[in-house]
């Protein structure tokens, strides 16, 4: 699932599933994103496990250790699932699930570009240029 969010007159995607995580890891730890795609190459060719490549890299020293996702990302990822089984359970209206993602939605881009790394957001989930506002 995904909603269009505008931050800074600008449109990206957020999304509310496993693709959330896949983009934070690899905005925020690219060297240990990349390694685990080499370490799952390794996999194929080995028949060995993924984690076994990862964890031999790791102790070698040639692969990053694995990170700790910082916990104001893991409460955005927490609200999301929570405004989810809000309504599901019927505790919450489809308008007000709307307007909690797209709160939710601000907050997560909000976080990369605290972190100083939106444009690195962008590349993944923006949505082109700028949307202009014009007065009437």
């Amino acid at each position: 699932m995904t909603t269009k969010a505008n931050y800074n007159n600008k449109d990206y995607f957020v999304n509310f599933n496993k693709q959330s995580m896949r983009d934070y890891y690899k905005i925020m730890h690219s060297q240990w994103f990349e390694a685990t795609k080499s370490a799952k190459a390794a996999a194929l060719k080995s028949g060995k496990s993924f984690l076994e490549h990862l964890r031999a890299g790791q102790a070698e020293g040639y692969y990053p250790g694995t990170p700790q996702v910082d916990r104001r990302f893991i409460d955005i990822q927490e609200d999301k699932f929570n405004t989810l089984i809000a309504y599901i359970y019927g505790q919450a209206t489809l308008d007000s699930t709307i307007e909690k993602y797209n709160e939710i939605g601000l907050k997560e881009i909000g976080y990369y570009d605290a972190n100083g790394v939106l444009e690195e957001y962008d590349k993944l989930n923006g949505m082109g240029e700028e949307t202009v506002v014009r007065s009437q």
